[in-house]
């Protein structure tokens, strides 16, 4: 009855969504069935269960879990006994991979693999690093390098409605655009809480300064489904491409792509994540609107490297002989494909050796190269060092561009953007106009003899973006004084009119400094003369 109940779980959640909440991990916990004792054939399915190889993949009838599946069958066909787990995504499996003392294969995001070995330092923020949370797994390995997949942000039409019309719309459009509301940011679904997806989203969203008024974590069916009713405004996505599970679901009336902006998300392209499109095929785009901009990587299979050899490449080798039923794209070659920073666990590499799919390591290299062994040795010695020196030397010169980057950034960083503190924007115009500039005339930031633009732009930016946040925390607490003022009932109308009228002289001074924009103020004395005049002509 187990047998059958784990493995036909898929079948199960057509019925039954909450199906998705049972895990083989916990189903037989004891501690929480309360004293209540197991049956003595559960106790043999369990035992039987540990011996067995985990495959812990994605969410039911998702990619991940299907090539888990499909990859359990080659398995059990070499005679490996395994068993696919389901799961909410990347951030589950690598906390699996972690704590279990059993086997375990792992389907993870390439860049979320590289961030559990890196510590989250390939998203080019540390402080972001810190709030995403990767379980951090020693030694980790590849086993094969699976599909490519994209990121999909998908946004209801409605809520950019009120944007300047234009074709092309970017992630930065999930701040609204009307001044001086206090909801201006969209609610966003980042994915399942212990995914791929949700720490991509994280990481986009901060490149590009936006905060959602509320997140969630949601199923890719009930996030579609949610967005259509208006409950959220957008939410992200991480698939191959096409997405099976978009194409049913989708509906091209109500639902568009949104494209990263790449001059946001520069921090975020290297070992692990490059700029990519996406060409519609969710009929999600209609007649006119471009390609979608956007950032991709790769989907894996790891291990620990604590793994036996030949545990590993047993399965590798069963894999590699049904590579035709994964589907996929570039068969064994691109399984073997080098993912960076990734290493293959020696275990994979010799199966992969044995298929000719990798150069093999030659033998006796000394012994071939003959006469010309000494040679080769002094001429590659010599070589070697030139190489380490112009290194060397052009990495003390990166260093002091990084240093003297870094220590402004974490200046910028270290303002307070809280409206108890009025002179955050004197004190970042003072960094952009002084600090910044002097960096171009001392000629501080060069690069192949030229100044650095990207530099000084990544930082003017920063500076700009934080100024504008200032402003707006501004003045938000301002309109919640005066929404504060208008709920009192016991004061007196000459009481109201003096706050009022404080709270106007408030407005103009931070005009004067620079702390408030036109706008802004404009829309605070509307509002307060308003009030004003409406004393008046009641007292």
């Amino acid at each position: 009855i187990l047998n059958t109940i784990f493995d036909h779980i898929a079948d199960l959640a057509v019925a039954g969504i909450r199906v998705q909440d049972a895990r083989l991990e916990t189903a037989f916990d004891e501690e929480l069935l309360s004293g209540v004792a197991l049956h003595r054939g559960v106790q043999k399915f369990r035992d039987r269960e540990n011996e067995k190889l985990l495959i812990a993949t994605g969410t039911i009838n998702g990619k991940y879990y299907d090539i888990g599946k499909t990859i359990q069958l080659l398995l059990q066909q070499a005679e490996i006994p395994a068993r696919v787990v389901h799961s909410d995504g990347s951030l589950e499996n690598l906390e699996l991979l972690r704590a279990n003392e059993r086997p375990t294969l792992a389907i993870v995001q390439y860049d979320t693999a590289l961030a559990s070995t890196w510590a989250g330092e390939i998203y080019g923020d540390p402080e972001l690093a810190k709030a995403l949370d990767i379980p951090r797994v020693k030694g980790l390995r590849r086993i094969a390098t699976l599909h490519e997949e994209k990121v999909h942000i998908l946004v209801r039409r409605e809520f950019l409605d009120n944007h300047p019309r234009r074709a092309s719309f970017t992630t930065q459009d999930l701040k609204h655009p009307t001044v001086g509301i206090l909801d201006r940011y969209a609610r966003v679904c980042l994915g399942p809480k212990d995914s791929g997806a949700q720490v991509i989203a994280k990481a986009i969203l901060h490149h590009h300064r936006v905060r959602p008024r509320e997140e969630v974590h949601l199923s890719v069916p009930e996030m579609v489904n949610r967005i259509h009713n208006g409950e959220i405004d957008a939410g992200f996505f991480v698939s191959y491409i096409p997405s099976e599970v978009l194409k049913t679901i989708v509906n091209d009336e109500s639902i568009r792509l949104l494209s990263v902006d790449s001059g946001k998300v520069v921090g975020l392209l290297g070992a692990a994540l490059r700029l990519d499109t996406i060409e519609d095929k969710y009929r999600a785009q209609h007649e006119g609107e471009p390609a979608i901009d956007t950032v991709s990587t790769h989907a894996a299979l790891v291990v620990r490297e604590d793994m036996e050899d030949a545990g590993v490449e047993a399965i590798t080798k069963a894999i590699l002989e049904g590579e035709a039923y994964l589907g996929i794209k570039g068969g064994g070659e691109a399984m073997a494909k080098e993912l960076r920073s990734l290493l293959l666990h020696p275990g994979a590499k010799a199966a992969y050796q044995k298929k000719n799919l990798i150069p093999r390591p030659i033998p006796d290299l000394d012994r071939a190269m003959g006469a010309w062994d000494e040679v080769f040795a002094v001429t590659w010695r010599a070589l070697a060092i030139l190489v380490i020196l112009v290194a060397g030397y052009q990495g003390f010169i990166r260093f002091l561009r990084d240093r003297k980057s870094d220590a402004l950034s974490e200046r910028i960083l270290a303002i307070s953007l809280e409206a108890s503190d009025p002179n955050s924007v004197e004190k970042l115009s003072r960094i952009r106009d002084e600090d910044l500039l002097e960096c171009v005339v001392n000629r501080e930031w060069l690069l192949g003899g030229k100044l650095d633009i990207s530099r000084w732009r990544y930082l003017h930016e920063l500076v700009n973006d934080r100024m504008k946040q200032a402003k707006e925390n501004l003045t938000a607490a301002l309109a919640d004084d005066l929404r504060k003022l208008a709920k009192q009932k016991n004061l007196t109308p000459s009481e109201r009119r003096e706050r009022l009228r404080s709270l106007e002289e408030s407005a103009w001074r931070y005009f004067q400094k620079g702390e408030m924009d036109a706008s802004h103020r404009r829309l605070l004395l509307e509002v307060v003369e308003q009030r004003l005049r409406s004393d008046e002509a009641q007292a």
